[in-house]
């Protein structure tokens, strides 16, 4: 799956501290924010941003607020077999949930071969490969699958009956990558067209349906019609499949029974559905000899013939694999609007400031001048040093950079000119102020010279 194209880019140890946090200062215990944390920054690193802090961290952080999700786990096993399992969930968040299923199926495939199990009244669960991937370390095949509201409509329909229901499976290998296939049954995730729609940015053709049913590549438009089934029919069945194994046979929602999307529902709890499977792989081999086996597997497809103008032909994982290394060492790139909406999380919320092990404050805006100047990430041709020190020192002395809104009028004049980025510059006072108070980000190119 394509990832986010630019944005500020920030350290990801440091955003993980700060979404930690978060988590925890809105109650989440603190085993829990570590393991839910690292599920969504997994995402950016992996390319797969409409599944990490990008899209939901917010959306997660107001649906605790007002009491829609629990942040406290619990859990009841309503049903349980030498090698299946079905877990309530009691409304906990996803992540929480789908942790403790997939490892009693781990646990329970060491004994039987193979085990299947389930979550009932559950939430959101992130990233499905996070999910099947665990079962990789054990030398084991994983499966795991989730529903969500309804997006798109069945063949021949124009009415929203299923959701993006995606699925995963991750399967070990020796000297290669593991090959882990992630996909939404539709063409792209809904959180994908969010995102579009957050930076008024077109849709490929193909993506998605407005509310008549045609073509459109307006995500505004998308938001309000439908989305695409991959590979049109046979897309539908496999949806409805997601639907009957996740949401009927465990006894949560499905399609059209969900109470609305993540975003727009902060009343109702979701009651997801979602289930797992390990598959131990000794139970039908050496281990050693099908990791082998699927390095062959995996060489040959790699070496095939290829068409006309292809370089290369990826396995499927292969593409997030190698985004990861690469934001692990560049940064993960957060789009300005989704900064705007973390700056405004830390800002407005009246909580206590979120503490790190050490016991210090870990904020994502910074009051330290210094870090401030060291962070910046403007596209700029040359800086007046009078103007940089003096923001600089007035972005020190303000509480989390309030200040900072107010004296943009003023600076505006004296850093507009040195905007390579014109867009940004008409964007206005916003745009400007959003990489003076990030703290944590990584800077691939070389920063600006003060003369």
């Amino acid at each position: 799956m394509a990832g986010i194209d630019g944005g500020v880019l920030f350290s990801p140890d440091r955003l993980r501290l700060w979404t930690q946090q978060i988590f925890r200062k809105l109650g989440v215990g603190e085993e829990d924010a570590l393991l839910l944390t690292d599920s969504l920054i997994e995402a950016n690193l992996r390319g797969v941003d409409t599944h990490g802090i990008t899209r939901v961290l917010c959306v997660y952080a107001e649906r605790i607020r007002r009491g829609v999700v629990n942040p406290e786990s619990r859990f009841t096993v309503l049903r349980e077999k030498a090698s299946t399992a079905l877990i309530d969930c009691h409304n906990s968040i996803g992540q929480i949930g789908a942790a403790k299923a997939m490892r009693m199926a781990i646990e329970k495939a060491r004994r039987t071969g193979v085990a299947f199990t389930a979550v009932t009244h559950s939430n959101h669960y992130g990233m499905a490969a996070y999910w099947a991937m665990m079962a990789l370390p054990q030398g084991m095949i994983g499966f795991s699958s989730t529903n969500a509201p309804a997006a798109a409509a069945p063949t021949g329909g124009r009415t929203a009956m299923f959701g993006t229901n995606p699925f995963a499976v991750a399967v070990p290998a020796g000297r290669e990558l593991p090959v882990v296939l992630d996909l939404a049954t539709t063409v792209v995730a809904r959180g994908r067209i969010i995102l579009h729609a957050k930076e008024d940015r077109p849709l490929e053709p193909g993506w998605a349906f407005d509310e008549r049913g045609n073509p459109t590549t307006d995500p505004h438009a998308a938001l309000r019609g439908l989305l695409a089934p991959i590979g049109g029919y046979k897309g539908y069945g496999i949806m409805l499949a997601v639907d009957l194994l996740c949401g009927v046979l465990t006894g949560s929602n499905y399609g059209a029974h969900f109470p609305g999307f993540l975003a727009d529902n902060m009343v109702d709890p979701a009651d997801v559905g979602s289930v797992f499977a390990a598959v131990c792989v000794e139970s039908f081999m050496d281990l050693s000899e099908f990791t082998e086996a699927v390095d062959r597997a995996i060489q040959e497809i790699r070496t095939s013939e290829r068409a006309d103008g292809v370089r290369r032909i990826y396995i499927p994982g292969e593409i997030e694999f190698e985004k990861r290394a690469e934001r692990l060492a560049r940064g993960i790139p957060i789009p300005e609007p989704v900064v705007r909406d973390f700056i405004a999380l830390e800002m407005n919320w009246p909580f206590p400031s979120p503490r790190h092990d050490q016991g210090k404050p870990y904020p994502l805006i910074s009051k330290d001048a210094p870090e401030i100047v060291e962070s910046i990430l403007l596209d700029v041709r040359e800086v007046d040093k009078a103007t940089w020190e003096a923001a600089s020192a007035s972005a020190g002395s303000t509480n989390l950079g309030r200040s900072l809104v107010q004296k943009m009028n003023s600076w505006q004049a004296s850093l507009g000119p040195a905007l390579k980025n014109e867009a940004a510059w008409r964007a206005g006072p916003v745009l400007i102020i959003i990489p003076l108070c990030a703290l944590h980000l990584s800077i691939p190119q070389e920063r600006p010279s003060i003369k």
